[in-house]
């Protein structure tokens, strides 16, 4: 059995007044429908995206959003191009994979990106909520740190692995089911 994934950060540094823009890729609607009530339930403004090529348009002609949502199974591909044009696009933008497949199902780019949670969608909509708080934690972390020093993804990087995992400013990755 697997468990639920732990996305939250001890602290919360989002405040619902920063109103961010969460993207969502998701072309069953009744779940894109969920996802998008949720984020508006919390204070942020969700677009929808039922196809990767508006997705990928709107790289190019709206403002970066704060987060993204991602269904690993759209209807008639894969989303791993999308995910790899975030990653290329934007290297430390929040992503969740909100999705039916589990963590296993997918590849270790996903599951092992340091600003990925995977959220199965069987656990109900808790652990989503908690991902999309997270994510916008992250989101209000680098927005803070904006004209600072590194940020703590940088730092985190410049570590050995050992260290970033007994190091409690960088904590394991949380982002994946706990028994991968």
């Amino acid at each position: 059995m697997t468990k639920a994934p732990l996305c939250a950060f001890p602290q919360a540094r989002y405040s619902a007044a920063m109103s961010p823009a969460v993207w969502i890729v998701e072309d069953e609607p009744a779940a894109a429908q969920l996802a998008a009530d949720l984020c508006t339930s919390i204070g942020a403004e969700p677009s929808l995206f039922r196809s990767a090529l508006p997705f990928l348009r709107a790289f190019r002609e709206v403002k970066t959003p704060a987060a993204i949502v991602l269904d690993w199974r759209l209807e008639h591909e894969l989303s791993a191009a999308l995910f790899m044009a975030t990653r290329h696009r934007f290297p430390e933008l929040p992503v969740i994979y909100w999705t039916g497949s589990g963590a296993s199902a997918l590849p270790s780019m996903v599951r092992d990106d340091p600003h990925t949670c995977v959220v199965d969608k069987a656990h109900g909509s808790g652990p989503f909520e908690r991902a999309l708080r997270w994510a916008l934690d992250l989101y209000a972390e680098a927005a803070s740190k904006a004209t600072g020093p590194q940020s703590r993804a940088q730092q985190s990087r410049a570590q050995p692995a050992e260290e970033r995992s007994q190091n409690p400013a960088n904590p394991p990755n949380p982002h994946t089911e706990a028994d991968r």
